[in-house]
């Protein structure tokens, strides 16, 4: 498992082997040699899910995903707290989130009050982490960054909204990038989910409760995929006059 693990950070960093496209009838100056493509295609095929746990290191510089025990209890009371409060804030009718046309709308007042509630308790610190470019980004995991100030704990936290009966589907709703240079995982930490459901009811969304998922024993799948912007593709060169 660690040696594919391995093989699929290296490949996904590009530090395995320097980027290598050649034709098919291209002779390799060595048997060993093999592409970043081929790594990931082989990555693929060796493996189909991957301890969180364990892939965190790899892309942090060797930050670990920590276990709950009782010296977070404080945190995640807080959290569920923060939590409930911000169920509350989506639900009131007079409040921005039951009017949002896109449940992905309402995904930005969920994150805000969140943040809002969570250092609304005493000795809790809510943020939007740093990234290691020590910039401040709201995409890419994690959202929100959770410190209990006394203990010195720290939560990332992920805020999600998902559709009542869609808790079995298995269209992809986590994504993890693992990109050294933008990384907002910089800490020994907990690594945790908040997801509100929600009723479905477009323009009148109401949120009936949350789950709060620890992601140490969260097992992520590996999906290998190119992709291109319109920008790559609606520019000089491409287009037929």
């Amino acid at each position: 498992m660690k040696v594919v693990l391995a093989l699929i950070v290296g490949a996904l960093l590009g530090t395995i082997i320097t980027w290598r496209l050649q034709p098919d009838t291209t002779v390799h100056s060595s048997e060993e040699e093999v592409s970043v493509v081929d790594s990931l295609l082989i990555a693929q095929k060796e493996i189909d899910r991957v301890p969180f746990r364990e892939l965190v290191p790899q892309v942090t510089d060797r930050r670990q995903v920590l276990p709950l025990d009782n010296s977070s209890a404080h945190l995640i009371e807080s959290i569920k707290t923060a939590a409930e409060a911000t169920r509350l804030y989506l639900n009131d009718p007079n409040g921005p989130a039951p009017k949002q046309r896109r449940i992905n709308e309402v995904s930005r007042f969920a994150e805000e009050q969140l943040k809002e509630s969570l250092n609304a308790i005493n000795g809790i610190h809510c943020e939007v982490p740093l990234n290691a470019a020590e910039k401040r980004s709201r995409s890419g995991y994690p959202d929100l960054m959770v410190t209990d100030t006394n203990s010195g704990r720290i939560a990332y936290l992920d805020p999600k909204l998902y559709e009542a009966g869609s808790e079995k589907s298995t269209l992809r709703t986590f994504y993890f990038q693992p990109k050294r240079e933008t990384s907002k995982i910089l800490h020994d930490a907990h690594h945790l989910l908040l997801g509100f459901r929600h009723d479905g009811n477009t323009g009148a969304w109401q949120i009936d409760k949350f789950k709060l998922v620890d992601l140490f024993d969260f097992q992520i799948g590996l999906k290998i995929e190119f992709q291109g912007s319109n920008r790559d593709l609606y520019r000089e060169g491409l287009l037929v006059e």
